[in-house]
């Protein structure tokens, strides 16, 4: 389970975008689930992992972004000694 801090969304030409700050708890995990939209993740604090259509990816503190391409399958497991926060960035085209 995890807890959204801050959301924002709205939508600009035909592109609707957004961004969320989300907590994990120690040792927690996200539902998993996939969208249409492009996200950038910034990881601001804690560690652990986010399966992306079954591959893993580590997640730590980082000035490098991770990037989920739409309708990838992905859920975030946070390591059992902190909270993992992350910054999401998102948009997608509307039709």
């Amino acid at each position: 389970m995890s807890t959204v801090i801050a959301e924002t969304e709205f939508t600009v030409r035909k592109t609707t975008t957004g961004s969320m700050i989300f907590a994990v708890p120690p040792a927690g995990s996200t539902g998993g689930h996939s969208h249409p939209s492009r996200e950038i993740w910034i990881v601001r604090a804690g560690t652990g992992h986010v399966l992306i259509d079954g591959a893993r990816h580590e997640l730590a503190p980082s000035e490098t972004p991770l990037i989920i391409e739409p309708d990838s399958h992905h859920r975030v497991f946070a390591d059992p000694e902190a909270e993992l926060v992350i910054l999401s960035l998102w948009w997608r085209d509307q039709q």
